[in-house]
């Protein structure tokens, strides 16, 4: 499997000549470096902009189009001298601007560097010639932040709220013959003005924060598909009883069409499943077969599906799985534990915000995508928490395939009114289903430290009920968290006394957090940490000290994870063992390992 492959590359840098859209203006969030570029920014060519497929769970093998590349972007004039002065217009009038999508409006590899609360974004394309002329054609959309109103050649096709979960619509009924199509996409974000799900995301700068990311941040692509097709399919891992759960869901379905599901361990035929369309199938592995996924040996199956009628292939899909148990086990001193496939294991974890000075949320290319999960690996952490941003689809799988554990916070919003709540309730059910399939997502963590907490009783049954399979932080960070089974501390700037937990696994959220400021590869002189060094030595021994204070967590009061505050700056946070540009491992891989191996268990 290629995608499997891919992944397990060791990430190889290359420098060269870049040409980049030029650079229009300021965002208004700025105190920082704003032409600090990483080397993939640096070599990136506008032709090829992110060009993988970006649905690595469910992949046809028929044709697609990358709509990734130069698109044009309208604003409203609003006679803001941020504004670019890109030609002469009337007082009143809309400007228009390339941009290259998807990096979000004010990111500098857009091109734009501008805050807006509105723009229209528009494509002109043509219909690939070979594809089938009966097909059904999907616009797909990875992340749009926040609404988004989708036109194709005027005729209004849909709209989508929701910054961080993929959509699609069928575009087939307005389409023209043999012509150019015109996409229209008009975006509205209206960051913390509103509402909905945001992050860490600001316009105005604060401790804490990050610039704010509007608009297109992941690939937007099209694909042709059968007039019975599948959508999604949805795979349940079942570690006792050496199987996986199959169902998938699509258009046009009839209880005469027939699901055949192939699956294999690498080239190897290991097991077949028929069913109906109407209902799930279990897909059963030889004891002899049977490979468990953890981080050590994250053993992927491929899954290939067909939906036939009349014994004929009428639409394919290929897809995978890893089968692994991660649980809360109580012990014999009424504490509890995580286990992974029916052994305790000690998570190991770095908080990686994936922020990228050139991109923001969006990664310059899926080298620089997979390179701090590499990164993280090399320095033997197995488990990355992902704060308030939900990555890419490919980034999950490349967790999948190198063994990486993830803890997934839910972005939150303002969540103070009924349509609020209402949102952030659609928005982390898409979420869920999104990753519902990925092995490495271990952990849902709702809310952080109380902000947009609500409902949480509501919250936690929801979760039982949606994905019973993972663990669930409902209130992490804070003081009281009855909910869930995970009951997650946050320790900074100091590691401080435990008490003890009963029935819920004890984790620490967040440690560490020191800051060691590195010239010439910050994003601000304006720095922050939760405590500061001035030396490499003086941060290694810090992360020494806190790994041997973990070590007696784990003994006395069976602390079963921990996570280092943090992977890589961002912006003026400077407390990362990578700085922002990713030009410099502060602190040496090995020695970083070195440290970690004390926390496994014998």
């Amino acid at each position: 499997m290629k995608w499997i492959q891919a992944a397990l590359m060791i990430i190889a840098t290359t420098f060269g000549n870049v040409t980049l859209p030029e650079c229009r203006g300021d965002a208004p969030n700025q105190g920082g470096d704003k032409t600090m570029l990483t080397r993939w920014g640096k070599s990136l060519n506008p032709d090829q902009v992110l060009p993988d497929y970006p649905r690595p769970q469910m992949i046809r093998n028929g044709e697609w189009l990358n709509l990734n590349g130069y698109w044009e972007l309208e604003f409203p004039n609003r006679n803001d001298r941020r504004m670019p002065q890109t030609q002469s217009r009337q007082p009143g009038q809309s400007q228009t601007v390339p941009i290259l999508v998807p990096f979000p409006i004010e990111s500098r590899l857009s091109g734009f560097t501008t805050h807006a609360t509105s723009v229209t974004y528009r494509k002109r394309f043509r219909i690939p010639g070979n594809w089938p002329k009966n097909s059904r054609i999907l616009l797909h959309f990875g992340a749009v932040d926040w609404e988004s109103i989708v036109q194709v050649n005027g005729k209004h096709i849909g709209t989508h709220r929701g910054g961080y979960d993929a959509f699609s619509f069928d575009i087939t009924d307005a389409l023209l013959t043999d012509a150019e199509q015109v996409l229209v996409v008009t975006v509205t974000d209206p960051t913390e003005q509103g509402s909905q799900p945001r992050g860490n995301q600001s316009t105005v700068k604060a401790r804490g924060q990050h610039t704010s990311v509007t608009g297109i941040w992941q690939t937007v692509w099209l694909e042709p598909v059968p007039q019975v097709s599948i959508r999604q399919v949805q795979l349940t891992p079942d570690f006792d009883g050496k199987s996986v759960k199959l169902q998938i869901f699509g258009e046009n379905l009839s209880e005469n069409h027939i699901v055949k599901a192939e699956l294999y361990d690498g080239e190897e035929f290991v097991t077949r499943g028929f069913g109906g369309t109407d209902g799930a199938m279990i897909l059963r592995i030889p004891e002899s077969r049977f490979k468990p996924w953890s981080p050590e040996e994250p053993q992927l199956y491929t899954i290939n599906i067909a939906l036939l009628d009349n014994n004929q292939i009428i639409d394919q899909v290929e897809s995978y799985t890893g089968i692994r148990k991660i649980e809360v086990v109580p012990v014999s001193n009424d504490r509890a534990t995580i286990y992974l496939n029916g052994k305790p294991y000690f998570q190991k974890g770095v908080t990686s915000h994936g922020m990228w000075p050139d991109g923001l949320y969006t990664p310059p290319s899926e080298e620089a995508l997979r390179s701090d999960l590499m990164v993280a690996r090399m320095a033997g952490f197995n488990m990355i928490r992902k704060p308030a941003k939900v990555e890419p689809q490919l980034w999950y799988y490349y967790c999948d395939a190198v063994g990486m554990l993830v803890w997934q916070e839910i972005p939150a919003g303002h969540n103070n009114h009924a349509s609020a709540t209402a949102q952030f309730d659609a928005e982390l059910g898409a979420i869920v289903r999104q990753l519902y399939n990925h092995p490495s997502v271990v952990c849902w963590v709702l809310f952080q430290q109380g902000i947009g907490e609500h409902n949480p009783q509501f919250y936690a049954d929801k979760m039982q009920q949606l994905d019973p399979s993972r663990l669930l932080c409902v209130s992490s960070g804070s003081d009281s968290q009855p909910l869930g089974n995970v009951f997650d501390v946050y320790m900074l700037p100091e590691l401080h006394p435990m008490m003890h937990q009963s029935h819920q696994a004890q984790t620490i959220g967040r440690y560490g957090g020191i800051d060691l400021y590195v010239k010439d590869h910050s994003w601000s002189t304006e720095h922050w940490g939760y405590r500061e060094v001035s030396k490499t030595t003086e941060l290694l021994a810090e992360f020494q000290r806190l790994t041997d204070v973990i070590v007696e967590y784990r003994d006395q009061f069976d602390v079963s994870a921990a996570v280092y505050h943090q992977l890589v700056d961002w912006e003026e946070e400077t407390n990362g063992l990578m700085t922002y540009d990713r030009d410099l491992m502060i602190v040496n891989t090995e020695d970083i390992k070195e440290q970690l191996e004390k926390l496994d268990y014998e």
